[in-house]
């Protein structure tokens, strides 16, 4: 769909005013398209247009956490799930890298710590392509980063990644989670986190998205930083978990997501990988 279009539709169903005529064009993801609205001047709300499926489950996410000041509010969402418009969130993309300990801890406390329990829920993974189980989902990640890391890492280290793997617990909680909890997905002010975008919906360990933050810098990947984030997590979403393996677990992945889209820092995540190594 066209924006020109879209916002057509939305003055008829009275979600925008008549004077909310210009737009510009936002950097979205791989596959979504996204525009904001603006008025007297300044970005007010946000269009995003992508696949049904995306929508609904991303939609979704974002009314569950309605009232969380990090996330942005559902206005809209179109009936067919073509796209749906959210409020607009100020803040800077930049990661502050001297902050990240404090980053990780605001995430848990105001994110991580208000996680949704899917209680009826049989799923796990990726909320649109769910798993079985959560040890099927972290295989099928598994073998994709197997795959794009190839000989950067020794097949020992390969070996080892499916191990720790295949040891995580047979009984995985069941949450609601952000999927994508990257620094890249931060907005801050004045340094401090004030906004989460862009889910990728999926049903597991909360655990994850906080080894996912972690992971998603290349900066400060030693154990305090972590560790000072996990004493502040509810004690039901650490009690039996090994640290050490679920953050080996989280380099891999991110190992192959850096050979991909930053290769610059690559060496980084490599020293990373064999220090988490020695404090198994």
């Amino acid at each position: 769909m066209q924006i020109e279009e879209i916002m057509l539709e939305l003055r008829e169903q009275g979600v925008i005013a008549p004077h909310i005529n210009t737009w510009k064009a936002l950097s979205g993801g791989t596959v979504s398209t996204v525009y904001a609205l603006i008025s007297d001047g300044e970005p007010t709300l946000v269009v995003k247009i992508n696949d049904p499926k995306t929508v609904r489950f991303e939609s979704s996410y974002l009314r569950a956490h309605e009232g969380n000041p990090l996330f942005a509010r559902v206005v809209y969402i179109d009936a067919d799930y073509r796209y749906f418009v959210y409020t607009y969130q100020p803040g800077e993309t930049e990661y502050p890298r001297d902050r990240k300990a404090e980053t990780l801890q605001s995430l848990v406390s105001e994110v991580i710590n208000r996680s949704i329990p899917m209680v009826d829920s049989s799923d796990f993974g990726y909320a649109d392509e769910p798993s079985a189980s959560w040890k099927e989902f972290l295989m099928l990640r598994y073998q994709w980063a197997q795959v794009t890391i190839d000989t950067r890492l020794s097949s020992a280290d390969h070996k080892l990644a499916q191990q720790l793997i295949y040891s995580t617990q047979d009984q995985a909680l069941q949450y609601l989670l952000h999927g994508d909890c990257g620094v890249h997905n931060f907005l801050f002010q004045q340094g401090q986190l004030t906004g989460v975008i862009d889910p990728i919906p999926t049903i597991g360990e909360p655990l994850y998205d906080l080894i996912y933050a972690y992971c998603s810098s290349p900066d400060q990947l030693d154990t305090e930083t972590i560790q000072q984030a996990v004493v502040r997590m509810e004690p039901k979403f650490t009690i039996g978990r090994d640290l050490p393996r679920e953050v080996l677990i989280g380099l891999y992945y991110r190992i192959a997501t850096c050979i991909l889209h930053h290769p610059q820092d690559i060496e980084q995540y490599m020293d990373a990988w064999e220090y988490w190594k020695k404090r198994r």
